[in-house]
């Protein structure tokens, strides 16, 4: 008995739904918009190599410098904290670290699923910590958040 499967793109076990004609991904260098200041000086390149490592690791595409198949234009426009869960003696007993990207997202072999969105994810930490103490923490754990909202939305339709 043959079996036939046909489809209209190619699947990952992570639910990945990709062109078949899609070989690539580019992930141009991330910018910081002026109210994302705070931001430490190497977080772009945090932000690109987790974008770079859940791609490699979820898809078959290859990274390239410029214009992939699938192309993700990516810039920081929030990195701030904000008190949260205030105390009955006007001190707060956490601090939030939020951080937002905007996301240009263009498929080059499916135009009509191109998008432009605005991600957001937070961490909160105790307020009697320093933040330079946590912050590395806090990023690898919004960044993965941010990522997978950004992977689902563009590969899998989300």
């Amino acid at each position: 008995m043959a079996l036939l499967i046909q489809s209209c793109g190619i699947y990952s076990f992570s639910g990945a739904s990709i062109p078949p004609d899609a070989k690539t991904y580019s992930v141009p260098n991330i910018t910081i918009a002026s109210s994302a200041t705070l931001a430490p000086p190497n977080y772009t390149q945090v932000l690109q190599q987790t974008v770079i490592d859940k791609l490699n690791a979820e898809t078959k595409l290859k990274n390239t410098a410029q214009d992939g198949d699938l192309n993700y234009s990516i810039q920081v426009i929030t990195y701030n904290t904000q008190a949260v869960a205030p105390l009955p003696n006007e001190l707060t007993a956490f601090t939030r670290l939020n951080i937002s990207i905007e996301v240009e997202f263009v498929n080059n072999k499916e135009e009509g699923k191109n998008w432009k969105r605005t991600f957001t994810s937070f961490e909160n930490y105790q307020s009697s910590s320093n933040l330079a103490d946590v912050e590395q923490e806090l990023i690898s754990v919004i960044n993965k958040r941010l990522v997978e909202d950004v992977f689902n939305a563009s590969v899998t339709n989300w």
